[in-house]
């Protein structure tokens, strides 16, 4: 696809605050982005998510500094919120943004802006992931993508849930080490469908960060099947890069997410496979996460990128690019 236009504009009017609509002026310190914002930026999803008119603002998930608010609401000017536009990936990108009160969280006083702004997608994904997957103490879980945004705060999560193995395909064997990964695969290297210590020693747990490529079908020779409690965890279905522009690839789309999980429901001798959907209820469990010290946020090397034409677009080439080593921010205002 060609490459979207990014431009910056100065003369942007700042949001207009209007008491008693449960919202919140916020002046954004931090945005991150996600591989949604990059599907909708590209335009690959326009029949689901299409921005209101054009020129749009991107991003949803930020760090800001409240400077209106109503009586009632629970802030007041000066708290720092993180904020997640959910499904509605618009406004993000700009010095001030109005949010929904209800959707936003006090940032905790020793969480940074960064890994704040770049918790509000990814590592709610990942904990979302693990709840869904009901881990247990003991049990031996894979990570397939560890070393990206919501892999990497999935390890670190499934540790912390009780997991006595957990393993994790990436290229950045000393990373993963690092969030308490027992095995790193280099799937340069290997298939990890192909390890004959997990052909024998089976998963109780596959959460796919990656997508594509049959996963699922692969993990039957490392996952056990449902009567024996296997659980795949689709986070990124079969198209990680999907097209709904028009109703035919919207019908398409919906069928190949569907089967999978209504056919094992008839299937024992199969790993249980769960699409699962984030929940941004899970934001403020996820900054306590962060907060006593049990998730760190793992930012891409490049990160924070500038808020800059040239800036924003190498975020969103680098988050496209789906090699990003962590979450990608930038930095809109200096804190």
């Amino acid at each position: 696809d060609k490459e979207p236009a990014i431009t910056i504009a100065e003369d942007e009017p700042r949001p207009v605050f209007k008491r008693d609509q449960g919202l919140l002026l916020v002046k954004v310190l931090a945005c991150s982005i996600a591989m949604g914002d990059a599907h909708t930026l590209s335009g690959r999803v326009s029949l689901i998510v299409k921005p209101p008119s054009f020129p749009y603002i991107p991003g949803k998930d930020i760090c800001g500094l409240v400077v209106e608010s109503d009586e009632g609401s629970g802030f007041r000017p000066g708290d720092y919120i993180v904020y997640s536009g959910d499904m509605q990936p618009f406004g993000g990108m700009a010095e001030y943004m109005l949010i929904k009160a209800t959707k936003a969280v006090k940032k905790p006083d020793n969480v940074d802006v960064l890994s704040a702004a770049s918790c509000a997608d990814s590592a709610v994904t990942a904990l979302t992931a693990i709840k869904v997957a009901k881990i247990k103490s003991g049990e031996r879980v894979l990570v397939l993508g560890g070393s990206g945004g919501v892999g990497s705060a999935a390890v670190q999560l499934a540790k912390n849930a009780g997991a006595s193995h957990v393993a994790s395909t990436s290229t950045q064997t000393e990373l993963l080490k690092s969030l308490g990964v027992d095995h790193c695969i280099d799937y340069r290297k290997e298939n990890w469908w192909e390890i004959g210590e997990y052909q024998k020693a089976l998963f109780d747990v596959v959460i796919d960060c990656v997508g594509g490529n049959n996963h699922y079908g692969k993990s039957s020779k490392v996952l056990k099947n449902k009567i024996h409690g296997g659980r795949f965890i689709a986070v990124v279905g079969d198209q990680p890069l999907p097209v709904v522009r028009n109703p035919f690839q919207l019908i398409a789309f919906a069928c190949q997410m569907l089967w999978k999980p209504l056919w094992t429901l008839f299937a024992p001798w199969k790993p249980k496979y769960v699409l699962m959907m984030s929940q941004t209820d899970n934001l403020a469990d996820v900054l306590q996460h962060i907060s006593q010290g049990n998730l760190k946020i793992v930012l891409e090397p490049s990160s924070p990128f500038a808020f800059s034409e040239q800036g924003v677009r190498n975020a969103f080439k680098m988050q496209a690019s789906g090699h990003a080593h962590g979450k990608i921010v930038v930095e809109i205002c200096a804190s």
